[in-house]
């Protein structure tokens, strides 16, 4: 005699429940090539400082992505002050 077992489903989560993205997950990534024009710089020199982990960047697979913000913070750090 074969037991009849119920197949448990799987019901999505209410929305409620789910933490709220943070600004930071909710802003998209950029590529070299946009980080690049962002900083008017070559590509070959953005890649480069993020290979040298000067520059914060993600690695997705084989590519090399960046946050908007975190680019401008990065550069804002090299900001020369006027002489008085």
């Amino acid at each position: 005699m074969k037991k009849d077992r119920a197949k448990p489903t799987a019901e999505p989560s209410p929305d409620f429940l789910s933490p709220a993205p943070t600004a930071e997950q909710a802003e998209p990534f950029i590529s070299v090539a946009e980080g690049a024009a962002l900083l008017s710089v070559p590509e070959n020199t953005l890649y480069k400082l993020a290979l040298a982990r000067r520059v914060p960047s993600y690695k997705i697979g084989k590519l090399r992505r960046f946050r908007r913000s975190e680019l401008i913070a990065f550069a804002e750090g090299f900001r020369v002050q006027a002489a008085e």
